[in-house]
């Protein structure tokens, strides 16, 4: 499958690695098939993810690995929020979360409150909104900046 997009240009991809949102992501409902890109030299083991939309060649969310780039960052979820991923083993799960990228990127930051999940094994995702009090929706990525 041929995805154009704005921010990539031309991209292959096999239509297997398309990620379903049934209920699309918070804001963006009719979206509804997005594909997970990584570091876009093809580095693996980095912290920044890209979620394109296979919609709309416009959109594509920035997301950051947290557990990786924070391993304290431990979302709690309900089940109930995870059920139709087709699992409810918190293994199966990748979880990213979005980040919002300001002109200066010292000011970039990240919705801890409400990440991004998406089980490999079913190819499923979607934005859920963990019981953690103490995360914030607009933490500052490089706090030290702030």
């Amino acid at each position: 499958m041929v995805l154009n997009t704005k921010h990539f240009g031309e991209l292959q991809i096999e239509e297997a690695k398309l990620i379903q949102f049934k209920d699309g992501i918070p804001g963006f409902p009719k979206l509804n098939r997005f594909i997970l890109l990584s570091e876009p030299d093809g580095e693996e083991g980095g912290f920044f993810y890209w979620l394109q939309s296979a919609e709309d060649p416009e959109k594509a969310f920035v997301l950051v690995d947290m557990i990786k780039y924070n391993p304290d960052y431990n979302p709690q979820v309900e089940q109930a929020y995870v059920e139709d991923l087709g699992s409810v083993d918190p293994d199966d799960f990748l979880v990213y979360n979005i980040a919002v990228m300001p002109e200066d990127p010292k000011k970039m930051t990240v919705n801890l409150r409400a990440p991004i999940v998406i089980n490999p094994n079913s190819m499923l995702g979607k934005q859920v909104v963990c019981v953690n009090e103490d995360y914030e929706v607009k933490h500052y990525l490089f706090a030290e900046a702030q």
